[in-house]
Protein backbone atom coordinates (compact mmCIF):
# COMPACT_ATOMS: atom_id res chain seq x y z
CA UNK A 1 0.00 0.00 0.00
CA UNK A 2 1.04 3.90 -0.88
CA UNK A 3 2.85 5.77 2.04
CA UNK A 4 0.50 7.71 3.20
CA UNK A 5 2.75 10.15 5.80
CA UNK A 6 2.73 13.80 4.75
CA UNK A 7 6.19 14.78 4.13
CA UNK A 8 8.01 18.45 3.30
CA UNK A 9 9.16 19.07 -0.08
CA UNK A 10 11.85 21.15 -1.22
CA UNK A 11 13.22 22.75 2.15
CA UNK A 12 12.28 22.49 5.94
CA UNK A 13 9.39 26.00 6.53
CA UNK A 14 10.75 28.39 8.76
CA UNK A 15 9.45 31.84 9.35
CA UNK A 16 11.61 34.97 9.52
CA UNK A 17 11.68 37.13 12.32
CA UNK A 18 13.90 39.67 14.25
CA UNK A 19 15.26 41.72 10.67
CA UNK A 20 15.76 45.35 12.13
CA UNK A 21 16.93 46.92 8.45
CA UNK A 22 13.59 48.57 6.63
CA UNK A 23 13.64 46.04 3.40
CA UNK A 24 14.43 43.31 6.65
CA UNK A 25 11.26 44.34 8.48
CA UNK A 26 8.84 43.65 5.69
CA UNK A 27 9.91 39.84 5.93
CA UNK A 28 9.60 39.20 9.22
CA UNK A 29 6.66 36.68 10.42
CA UNK A 30 6.86 35.49 6.55
CA UNK A 31 7.48 31.83 5.85
CA UNK A 32 9.76 30.73 3.61
CA UNK A 33 12.08 27.16 2.87
CA UNK A 34 15.36 26.71 3.27
CA UNK A 35 16.76 25.36 0.07
CA UNK A 36 20.80 24.99 1.66
CA UNK A 37 21.06 21.81 4.36
CA UNK A 38 24.69 23.78 5.14
CA UNK A 39 25.27 27.01 5.86
CA UNK A 40 27.44 29.35 3.52
CA UNK A 41 30.78 30.94 4.22
CA UNK A 42 29.18 33.80 5.77
CA UNK A 43 27.10 31.34 8.19
CA UNK A 44 24.03 32.15 6.52
CA UNK A 45 21.46 30.25 5.18
CA UNK A 46 19.35 31.07 1.71
CA UNK A 47 15.65 30.93 2.07
CA UNK A 48 13.12 30.85 -0.90
CA UNK A 49 10.31 33.55 1.34
CA UNK A 50 6.88 33.15 0.52
CA UNK A 51 5.67 36.13 -2.19
CA UNK A 52 9.13 36.75 -2.67
CA UNK A 53 10.08 36.36 -6.57
CA UNK A 54 14.23 36.49 -6.40
CA UNK A 55 15.37 32.97 -6.20
CA UNK A 56 15.90 33.59 -2.33
CA UNK A 57 17.67 35.43 0.15
CA UNK A 58 20.63 34.79 3.12
CA UNK A 59 19.59 34.88 6.29
CA UNK A 60 21.49 33.96 9.62
CA UNK A 61 19.99 31.43 11.55
CA UNK A 62 19.47 33.54 14.20
CA UNK A 63 16.78 35.08 12.23
CA UNK A 64 14.45 32.47 11.27
CA UNK A 65 12.65 29.65 13.48
CA UNK A 66 11.15 26.39 12.49
CA UNK A 67 7.41 26.34 11.78
CA UNK A 68 6.07 23.81 13.97
CA UNK A 69 4.15 20.39 12.76
CA UNK A 70 0.88 22.05 14.20
CA UNK A 71 0.88 24.55 12.06
CA UNK A 72 1.76 22.82 8.88
CA UNK A 73 -1.72 21.77 6.94
CA UNK A 74 -1.74 18.68 4.47
CA UNK A 75 -1.99 19.01 0.32
CA UNK A 76 -2.51 16.40 -1.95
CA UNK A 77 0.16 16.62 -5.23
CA UNK A 78 -1.03 14.27 -8.19
CA UNK A 79 1.75 13.24 -11.02
CA UNK A 80 1.35 13.59 -14.17
CA UNK A 81 1.54 10.52 -16.10
CA UNK A 82 5.20 10.72 -17.53
CA UNK A 83 6.67 11.15 -14.10
CA UNK A 84 6.34 7.05 -13.27
CA UNK A 85 10.21 6.81 -13.27
CA UNK A 86 10.69 8.75 -10.07
CA UNK A 87 7.09 8.65 -8.34
CA UNK A 88 4.09 6.28 -8.19
CA UNK A 89 1.95 7.96 -10.39
CA UNK A 90 -0.90 6.03 -9.30
CA UNK A 91 -1.10 7.36 -5.86
CA UNK A 92 -1.66 10.98 -4.28
CA UNK A 93 1.42 12.35 -2.31
CA UNK A 94 0.48 14.24 0.68
CA UNK A 95 3.04 17.31 1.20
CA UNK A 96 2.64 20.19 4.15
CA UNK A 97 2.69 23.37 3.78
CA UNK A 98 2.49 26.43 6.22
CA UNK A 99 -0.97 27.45 7.57
CA UNK A 100 -0.41 30.93 6.41
CA UNK A 101 1.05 30.20 2.83
CA UNK A 102 -0.08 32.56 0.40
CA UNK A 103 -1.50 30.05 -1.51
CA UNK A 104 -3.97 29.23 1.01
CA UNK A 105 -4.87 33.24 2.04
CA UNK A 106 -4.84 35.07 -1.42
CA UNK A 107 -6.97 32.42 -3.33
CA UNK A 108 -10.52 32.51 -3.84
CA UNK A 109 -12.65 31.01 -0.93
CA UNK A 110 -14.70 28.88 -3.31
CA UNK A 111 -12.03 27.12 -5.15
CA UNK A 112 -11.62 26.40 -9.04
CA UNK A 113 -12.86 23.00 -9.06
CA UNK A 114 -16.48 23.80 -9.90
CA UNK A 115 -18.04 20.51 -8.98
CA UNK A 116 -16.16 20.29 -5.97
CA UNK A 117 -17.85 24.00 -4.14
CA UNK A 118 -21.55 23.00 -5.08
CA UNK A 119 -20.86 19.82 -3.03
CA UNK A 120 -19.51 22.46 -0.08
CA UNK A 121 -15.79 21.37 -0.17
CA UNK A 122 -13.68 24.39 -2.26
CA UNK A 123 -10.51 23.18 -3.56
CA UNK A 124 -7.79 23.96 -5.73
CA UNK A 125 -5.88 22.83 -8.50
CA UNK A 126 -3.02 24.63 -8.98
CA UNK A 127 0.05 23.41 -11.89
CA UNK A 128 3.40 22.76 -9.88
CA UNK A 129 7.02 22.12 -11.40
CA UNK A 130 7.02 18.33 -12.49
CA UNK A 131 10.19 16.26 -11.21
CA UNK A 132 11.01 14.79 -14.59
CA UNK A 133 10.89 16.32 -18.18
CA UNK A 134 7.44 15.93 -19.48
CA UNK A 135 8.22 16.36 -23.19
CA UNK A 136 7.29 12.86 -24.82
CA UNK A 137 3.47 12.26 -26.13
CA UNK A 138 1.16 12.12 -23.16
CA UNK A 139 3.77 12.39 -20.83
CA UNK A 140 1.74 15.71 -19.13
CA UNK A 141 -1.49 13.84 -19.22
CA UNK A 142 -3.27 13.66 -15.25
CA UNK A 143 -6.20 12.27 -15.49
CA UNK A 144 -7.42 12.45 -11.53
CA UNK A 145 -6.49 16.87 -11.91
CA UNK A 146 -9.19 16.69 -15.25
CA UNK A 147 -12.01 14.51 -12.98
CA UNK A 148 -11.52 17.43 -10.46
CA UNK A 149 -11.98 20.68 -12.90
CA UNK A 150 -14.88 19.27 -15.01
CA UNK A 151 -17.58 21.41 -15.73
CA UNK A 152 -20.99 20.54 -13.74
CA UNK A 153 -23.60 20.78 -16.48
CA UNK A 154 -21.68 17.95 -18.93
CA UNK A 155 -18.99 16.38 -17.10
CA UNK A 156 -16.38 17.69 -19.39
CA UNK A 157 -13.04 19.36 -17.98
CA UNK A 158 -12.22 22.71 -19.98
CA UNK A 159 -9.65 21.85 -22.64
CA UNK A 160 -6.87 23.38 -20.98
CA UNK A 161 -7.30 21.05 -18.35
CA UNK A 162 -7.71 18.16 -20.72
CA UNK A 163 -3.78 16.84 -22.28
CA UNK A 164 -0.77 17.94 -20.82
CA UNK A 165 -1.67 19.52 -17.35
CA UNK A 166 1.64 18.12 -15.39
CA UNK A 167 1.36 17.47 -11.81
CA UNK A 168 -0.71 19.48 -9.57
CA UNK A 169 -1.51 20.89 -6.05
CA UNK A 170 -4.60 20.34 -4.49
CA UNK A 171 -5.59 22.39 -1.62
CA UNK A 172 -8.61 23.52 0.75
CA UNK A 173 -8.43 27.87 0.71
CA UNK A 174 -8.42 28.73 3.89
CA UNK A 175 -5.05 25.92 5.19
CA UNK A 176 -7.77 23.10 6.00
CA UNK A 177 -6.44 19.78 6.02
CA UNK A 178 -6.43 17.80 2.88
CA UNK A 179 -5.22 14.24 2.84
CA UNK A 180 -4.22 11.28 1.27
CA UNK A 181 -7.22 9.25 1.93
CA UNK A 182 -9.52 12.84 1.45
CA UNK A 183 -8.31 12.73 -2.27
CA UNK A 184 -9.31 9.31 -2.96
CA UNK A 185 -12.66 10.20 -1.66
CA UNK A 186 -12.86 12.77 -3.67
CA UNK A 187 -11.71 11.05 -6.67
CA UNK A 188 -14.08 8.35 -5.89
CA UNK A 189 -17.17 10.50 -5.87
CA UNK A 190 -15.97 12.26 -9.34
CA UNK A 191 -15.76 8.51 -11.19
CA UNK A 192 -19.10 7.68 -9.84
CA UNK A 193 -20.26 11.08 -10.90
CA UNK A 194 -19.17 10.53 -14.64
CA UNK A 195 -20.40 7.43 -14.37
CA UNK A 196 -23.89 9.04 -13.97
CA UNK A 197 -23.49 12.10 -16.87
CA UNK A 198 -22.64 8.81 -19.34
CA UNK A 199 -26.15 6.56 -18.38
CA UNK A 200 -27.89 8.50 -20.21
CA UNK A 201 -28.59 12.82 -21.43
CA UNK A 202 -31.28 13.23 -19.02
CA UNK A 203 -29.29 12.89 -15.75
CA UNK A 204 -29.43 15.71 -13.56
CA UNK A 205 -26.23 16.96 -11.93
CA UNK A 206 -28.08 18.65 -9.27
CA UNK A 207 -28.87 15.66 -8.06
CA UNK A 208 -25.62 14.54 -6.92
CA UNK A 209 -24.10 17.82 -6.83
CA UNK A 210 -25.21 18.95 -3.19
CA UNK A 211 -23.33 18.90 0.44
CA UNK A 212 -25.96 16.42 1.39
CA UNK A 213 -25.55 13.75 -1.63
CA UNK A 214 -21.58 14.09 -1.61
CA UNK A 215 -21.16 13.34 2.68
CA UNK A 216 -23.85 10.61 2.25
CA UNK A 217 -22.03 8.81 -1.02
CA UNK A 218 -18.49 9.05 0.48
CA UNK A 219 -19.68 8.31 4.15
CA UNK A 220 -21.07 4.52 2.01
CA UNK A 221 -17.61 4.04 0.80
CA UNK A 222 -14.47 2.54 2.26
CA UNK A 223 -13.46 5.87 3.36
CA UNK A 224 -16.38 7.07 5.49
CA UNK A 225 -16.25 8.54 8.85
CA UNK A 226 -14.21 11.12 9.78
CA UNK A 227 -11.86 12.36 7.37
CA UNK A 228 -10.81 16.19 7.11
CA UNK A 229 -13.36 16.70 4.48
CA UNK A 230 -16.23 15.54 6.40
CA UNK A 231 -15.44 18.65 9.53
CA UNK A 232 -16.98 21.60 9.35
CA UNK A 233 -13.06 22.93 10.56
CA UNK A 234 -11.44 20.07 8.18
CA UNK A 235 -9.79 18.62 11.27
CA UNK A 236 -10.51 15.17 12.86
CA UNK A 237 -12.55 15.94 16.11
CA UNK A 238 -12.36 13.44 19.57
CA UNK A 239 -15.84 12.60 19.49
CA UNK A 240 -15.52 11.03 15.55
CA UNK A 241 -14.33 7.81 15.06
CA UNK A 242 -10.73 7.80 13.08
CA UNK A 243 -10.86 7.68 9.47
CA UNK A 244 -10.55 3.43 8.34
CA UNK A 245 -7.84 2.61 5.91
CA UNK A 246 -9.56 2.41 2.52
CA UNK A 247 -9.80 -1.54 1.46
CA UNK A 248 -7.07 -3.00 -0.58
CA UNK A 249 -9.98 -4.61 -2.51
CA UNK A 250 -11.92 -1.23 -2.52
CA UNK A 251 -9.49 0.19 -4.37
CA UNK A 252 -8.33 -2.35 -6.91
CA UNK A 253 -11.85 -2.57 -7.69
CA UNK A 254 -11.91 1.45 -8.96
CA UNK A 255 -8.32 0.75 -10.13
CA UNK A 256 -9.64 -2.18 -12.21
CA UNK A 257 -12.38 -0.24 -13.81
CA UNK A 258 -10.21 2.56 -15.10
CA UNK A 259 -8.38 0.19 -16.68
CA UNK A 260 -11.19 -1.43 -18.35
CA UNK A 261 -12.36 1.72 -19.54
CA UNK A 262 -8.54 2.20 -21.24
CA UNK A 263 -8.89 -0.37 -23.15
CA UNK A 264 -7.44 -3.29 -20.60
CA UNK A 265 -8.79 -6.85 -21.44
CA UNK A 266 -10.81 -8.18 -18.57
CA UNK A 267 -7.91 -10.39 -17.13
CA UNK A 268 -4.81 -8.19 -17.75
CA UNK A 269 -6.94 -4.90 -16.37
CA UNK A 270 -7.67 -7.39 -13.26
CA UNK A 271 -3.76 -8.45 -13.20
CA UNK A 272 -2.41 -4.88 -13.36
CA UNK A 273 -4.48 -3.51 -10.57
CA UNK A 274 -3.79 -6.16 -8.51
CA UNK A 275 -0.21 -6.09 -9.10
CA UNK A 276 0.33 -1.74 -8.47
CA UNK A 277 -1.52 -2.20 -5.12
CA UNK A 278 0.81 -5.46 -4.11
CA UNK A 279 -2.18 -7.64 -3.80
CA UNK A 280 -0.36 -10.09 -6.17
CA UNK A 281 2.07 -10.44 -3.24
CA UNK A 282 -0.98 -10.68 -1.02
CA UNK A 283 -2.51 -14.46 -2.16
CA UNK A 284 -2.08 -16.94 -5.53
CA UNK A 285 -5.42 -15.76 -6.73
CA UNK A 286 -5.41 -16.01 -10.42
CA UNK A 287 -7.06 -12.57 -11.36
CA UNK A 288 -9.52 -14.54 -13.63
CA UNK A 289 -10.74 -15.32 -9.97
CA UNK A 290 -10.58 -12.24 -8.28
CA UNK A 291 -12.62 -10.90 -11.52
CA UNK A 292 -15.06 -13.65 -10.52
CA UNK A 293 -15.50 -12.73 -6.88
CA UNK A 294 -15.37 -8.94 -8.06
CA UNK A 295 -18.62 -9.67 -9.38
CA UNK A 296 -20.28 -12.27 -6.75
CA UNK A 297 -18.99 -15.16 -9.07
CA UNK A 298 -17.06 -18.22 -8.02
Amino acid sequence: MANTNAVVEGGRWVRITGLQSPAGQKLNGKVGQVLNEQPTSNGRFQIKIDGDKSQGKEIKPTNFVNVSRDDLVKVCRLPAHGEGDVVDTEQPKCLLFPRDHSMFTKCSPKGNSSVMEMVGVPLMVTKTKPYTNLSGWGAGDNQKATYLMIKPNDGLAPMEWQRDVGPVLVYRPGGLDFGFYDMWAVHSFICNLLDKYGESGTFDPRSWLSPECFRRIISEETFASALNILTQDGTSTQSARPAPRPSATSLCNKRYKELRKAGMSTKEAMATARQELGLDQADNLDPGQAVGQMFGLR
